[in-house]
């Protein structure tokens, strides 16, 4: 037997009547202005300030780079050294020349904010790791050596002087370098057997990069060399190295000073 299936009546349509505007239409919530907008993100660069500055993990891949042509260099300041047997240096040390290149090429780019002044910095990295192992070996700074190492610095300030839109700091460079050379050469006029010639050379590159940066930075430059000095020497006298008439090689303290300088002063 089929039970018929009961439907539900349809609804009555209601029509013709009248539906005022807008009544079916939902209130438009309140929004404060500026609520639904994306905060801005921070952007990491190492160069604050400057347009179009490259973010970090660009600079650490630049600072990357830098370290692994830094070894080579280093490593072929070894054969420099060797071009002449009284600046020889152990064979042992060409790896550690290396590694000590590789750190001052990175810490150069990551420490001086500027790309123009990049190239002076990595032109000093590389003079204190060679010459100041030679002189650290053998009392000596061979002016077969400073002298492209003063010519490659002048250049390089004068690069980043000129990129930055700065060329007076050329005429800080050529101050800075002339008065540290006075400050030296008086020093051993004074004590002939405390400071070489080398010394008073390489002081002139020194001071340059002193000059650069500024009074100041130059100030830094200079003391800097003397309490390094001063600090290596009674190390090796304590730890019985040297004895009190023995020559000091001032140049690494020298070189390593302003080295610091520049990546402090950034």
């Amino acid at each position: 037997m089929t039970v018929p299936a009961v439907l539900p009546a349809p609804l009555p349509v209601l029509s013709g009547l009248p539906v005022p505007s807008g009544a079916l239409d939902l209130p438009a919530l309140p929004v404060p202005s500026g609520a639904l907008d994306l905060p801005a993100l921070p952007v990491l660069s190492a160069f604050p300030g400057t347009p179009g500055a490259p973010d970090l993990l660009v600079t650490l891949l630049l600072a990357g780079l830098a370290a692994v042509a830094g070894a080579g260099v280093g490593w072929w300041g070894w054969s420099l050294a060797a071009a002449e047997e009284r600046t020889t240096l152990p064979r042992r040390w060409r790896p550690v020349l290396a590694l000590a290149t590789a750190i001052a090429w990175a810490a150069a780019v990551l420490a001086v904010t500027s790309p123009w002044a990049w190239p002076a910095a990595l032109v000093l990295g590389a003079g204190v790791v060679a010459l100041g192992a030679i002189d650290l070996r053998s009392r000596l700074l061979p002016n077969r050596l400073v002298g492209p190492f003063g010519v490659a610095a002048a250049v390089a300030l004068a690069v980043a002087a000129l990129g930055l839109g700065e060329p007076l700091r050329l005429a800080g460079a050529a101050a800075g370098a002339a008065g540290l050379f006075a400050v030296y050469l008086l020093l051993a006029l004074v004590s002939p057997g405390s400071l070489g010639m080398g010394d008073v050379k390489i002081a002139a590159v020194l001071g340059a990069y002193g000059g650069w940066l500024g009074w100041s930075a130059w100030v830094a430059t200079a003391l800097s060399g003397f309490v390094l000095g001063a600090v290596m020497a009674t190390v090796l006298l304590l730890a019985r190295l040297a004895g009190r008439r023995d020559r000091f090689a001032y140049g690494p303290a020298m070189l390593l000073g302003t080295l610091s300088v520049v990546l402090l002063a950034g």
